[in-house]
């Protein structure tokens, strides 16, 4: 209903030499225009409307003679049928099923490319029909217009410009008012259902266009300057292309209709494709693989990388834990002394005056570590040499920590006193280094600490008898 009032609308601004509604039939009703066709002169033109409220659609064509076949006008749906019998059909409107079809028809001659891209019925004879086909029943309206050579038909659609009479379109609009919408298929990823698009010959940087699909697509390809129509043959094939012949063919048809027309064309191909599922670019699905490939073996050596930080911190902490017991260990099997003390409980080191590692001399304060070996060295100097020797500097004894632990003497229990109090060397271990420590490198007392001088013995004390 909203199409027709607009037809309505757009009728009474115009010079309307005819306008009719009637019920439709079924197959083919002949409207005689000669009386139209044969009046009109060189500064007008005419403008054939179908405009139709039903889902289903009717088909309007404008032929030279009457065309009563049905079969024979069926054959206008096939490619360049509509030359043959001197017809011109409005296909876009009519694969596209608009409410509205529409022809334009003229006294001037113009070259078959011009006439099939604006519409435009070149009149012979002053002869012409409005052939309508159906194949249901619905209420149609043929309307008959006249209007100035130089105006355009409608208004020209997405920022269409007329010009001549002509509508000229940016580049991605089709039709003859531009109201057709295509995409760019360079920039387009999938299909899916039905999609209008346009290759622009002009910006193509190959000399033939080809796209590989990840499986079978139907669509039609037409070089837009050739054949307007959308309607052409059908393709099946999980490969769209182009030859390069038929590019340079589909530039010279643009050219040609610059040259007669001074208008601005482009030149393209257009494509339609109709398919039920998501059809996409082999290139893209491949990607798509080495996209999911690179970013598992990216996470793979993510993962390694996380996994080699996490044991070298591990083993970070686990050798300085491993450093921390080592000092211990070291410092209990040979622990640091002042350099008196030493020579003090044992004398015969007073004769080993400076330190083998670094042949500096001792002083009585220097700090010093004795080996079980009875050699002494610069506390610091004995460290830095453990760290990559396990051997004593002069005689090359083993001082690795099993074999120090096996020379150590355990404390004798023979020093334990009754009293509970423990050992003497516990007790006496109490006492500071500096002052003649009794703990000597292998942990038993000296013989030459200030504390005993000679033998220790410890008797019973005898009881108190009265004579």
């Amino acid at each position: 209903m909203i199409s027709i009032i607009y037809t309505l609308i757009q009728t009474c601004v115009g010079d309307i030499l005819y306008q009719n509604s009637f019920n439709s039939i079924l197959g083919i009703q002949s409207f005689p225009l000669n009386q139209y066709c044969s009046s009109l002169s060189q500064e007008y033109k005419l403008r054939v409307m179908l405009t139709q409220q039903s889902n289903k659609h009717s088909l309007l064509a404008i032929c030279q003679m009457n065309l009563n076949d049905i079969e024979k006008f069926q054959t206008l749906f096939q490619q360049d049928n509509g030359h043959d019998s001197n017809c011109l059909v409005d296909y876009n409107a009519y694969i596209l099923e608009n409410q509205t079809q529409q022809i334009v028809l003229t006294q001037q001659k113009m070259p078959t490319l011009v006439s099939e891209y604006h519409n435009i019925f070149s009149i012979e004879d002053n002869s012409c029909f409005a052939i309508i086909y159906s194949n249901f029943n619905s209420i149609l309206i043929l309307t008959i217009e006249r209007i100035g050579i130089d105006e355009c038909v409608v208004n020209c659609k997405n920022q269409g410009i007329c010009m001549k009479g002509l509508c000229q379109c940016p580049l991605g609009y089709l039709g003859f008012d531009c109201n057709i919408v295509s995409s760019n298929i360079h920039q387009n990823s999938y299909f899916h259902g039905l999609q209008i698009f346009y290759l622009d010959l002009i910006t193509l940087q190959t000399n033939d266009f080809k796209l590989i699909l990840n499986q079978e697509l139907q669509y039609t390809i037409t070089c837009y300057a050739d054949s307007p129509h959308l309607l052409s043959t059908l393709n099946q094939s999980s490969v769209i292309y182009i030859s390069e012949e038929s590019i340079t063919k589909c530039k010279e048809a643009t050219e040609t209709l610059r040259v007669f027309t001074q208008l601005k064309y482009y030149s393209q191909f257009v494509i339609i494709t109709n398919t039920t599922t998501v059809i996409k670019l082999a290139e893209l699905e491949e990607q798509y693989y080495s996209i999911i490939l690179v970013a598992s073996v990216m996470a793979f050596i993510l993962g390694l990388i996380v996994i080699f930080i996490t044991l070298t911190y591990l083993l970070k902490i686990y050798k300085e834990k491993q450093i921390i017991k080592n000092k211990q260990r070291f410092e209990n099997l040979m622990p640091a002394q002042q350099f008196m003390s030493v020579s003090d409980r044992f004398p015969e080191s007073k004769s080993e005056t400076t330190c083998s590692i670094c042949l500096e001399s001792f002083t009585s304060s220097s700090l010093v570590r004795m080996t079980y070996c009875e050699h002494v060295f610069h506390s610091r100097c004995l460290e830095r040499w453990m760290k990559n020797n396990k051997i004593c500097p002069l005689c090359r004894a083993s001082l690795d920590t099993q074999t120090i632990q096996s020379k150590k003497k355990i404390e004798p229990s023979t020093f334990k006193v009754k009293n509970g109090q423990g050992s003497i060397l516990q007790q006496l271990s109490l006492f500071p280094k500096n002052d003649g420590s009794l703990h000597s490198i292998d942990g038993s007392l000296s013989y030459h600490s200030p504390v005993i001088r000679s033998s220790l013995q410890i008797t019973q004390p005898k009881k108190f008898e009265l004579k």
